[in-house]
């Protein structure tokens, strides 16, 4: 029996859809291990397939961000399938301060949040997705929420 309830609730969460307005989505299977929800992935080898982040990911490999969903459990696995979305809002975690219109680095390798976003370069750690999307609302710092518009 739930006997505490918070008064303040978060306004919202890693891979939270940030509307329901001009989205789209697609089902991917999960190929590997590492991907997380709100967090940016990659093609799979397979069609209907999507991986997590990966160092020498292109532009072209970047498939959107890992929506999130109830499950029983928050880790996801090889052969789960998951809504990857390529059009609308998303809430996700950045890795560092993100300026609302700053330019957008998903990190491909190392660092705290692999498929996460910052605003600045990380050699070859990162990949520049700005021309796929935009900051609607920024973060103010690492560990917090932005609201990230794309458009793949």
């Amino acid at each position: 029996m739930q006997l505490n309830y918070d008064v303040n609730l978060d306004a919202a969460f890693e891979g939270l859809l940030g509307d329901v307005n001009n989205i789209d989505s697609v089902s991917r299977i999960i190929e590997g291990a590492g991907v997380e929800f709100g967090r940016g992935v990659q093609s799979g080898t397979d069609e209907e397939q999507s991986k997590a982040a990966a160092l020498a990911m292109t532009l072209a490999q970047f498939e959107g961000f890992v929506v999130h969903q109830h499950v029983e459990s928050a880790v996801l696995a090889a052969k789960d399938v998951v809504s990857v979305l390529r059009k609308g809002r998303i809430w996700v975690i950045a890795e560092e301060a993100l300026p609302k219109n700053s330019a957008v680095y998903l990190r491909i390798n190392g660092g705290t949040y692999l498929g996460g976003v910052r605003a600045t370069a990380d050699a070859a750690n990162t990949l520049d997705i700005s021309d796929k999307v935009k900051v609607v609302k920024g973060a103010a710092g690492a560990g917090e929420l932005a609201l990230l518009e794309i458009n793949i």
